[in-house]
């Protein structure tokens, strides 16, 4: 790539022939923008321009018409935004809309495409300074079709995936810990590791298209 510019949070679709990925751009002239690669043909179709021009961890719908990423809502004041929101555009570049907000950097499909589930933040209101920014207030689901959202887990959850048979939720706790979750809530959660604390930058957890395991 040129200099100060870097590709990111690539993301294959159900077809294997695309992928999907933020280009960063060093600059304040410049906006980051989202970009689909099709890998038979080698061309680059770039979307429009996202809201505050900070997308990041774009997916795809399982059927590969429509891509969901986090990005800014803006603010009242010019450059200014009110937190995360989730936001869907198709590959065309048309239709580009929220569908909800409070949504933190991790976000994954139900299989079936009908639902996405998310991060859930909301802003700590604490004084002290210490604190973080947002804080995590558990999995939440929405629905693509109406917006209406329903709570998975009341406990802090990051980078949840959705299993492919559509059953389960995996996700990290952020620690030591992957836990799986009923998809619909119910019966509680499980651990099913129990490792050292990993850094951050650790690979997202995954479940194994074949077997429904998680890796």
């Amino acid at each position: 790539s040129p200099a100060g510019i870097d590709a990111v949070a690539p993301s294959w679709a159900r077809d294997g022939e695309r992928i999907v990925y933020v280009r960063y751009w060093d600059g304040t002239d410049r906006e980051n923008r989202i970009r689909i690669l099709d890998l038979r043909s080698g061309r680059v179709e770039t979307l429009p321009a996202t809201p505050v021009g900070f997308p990041s961890g774009p997916i795809w719908s399982p059927d590969g018409s429509t891509i969901a990423f986090v990005d800014g809502i803006p603010g009242d004041e010019p450059g200014t935004f009110a937190g995360n929101g989730l936001y869907l555009i198709s590959t065309s570049g048309e239709d580009l809309r929220l569908l909800t907000d409070e949504v933190g950097s991790n976000t994954s499909y139900s299989p079936d495409g009908r639902e996405i589930v998310f991060e859930r933040w909301v802003p700590n209101l604490s004084d002290d300074p210490a604190e973080a920014e947002h804080a995590t207030v558990g999995l939440w689901a929405v629905n693509v079709a109406t917006g209406s959202r329903r709570q998975i887990t009341d406990v802090d959850g990051q980078v949840p995936q959705w299993s492919p048979d559509g059953r389960l939720i995996a996700y990290s706790d952020g620690a030591a810990a992957i836990w799986v979750v009923n998809a619909d809530g119910t019966g509680g959660r499980r651990a099913v590791t129990d490792l050292p604390r990993i850094p951050a930058s650790h690979p997202r957890p995954r479940c194994s298209a074949r077997s429904g395991r998680r890796t």
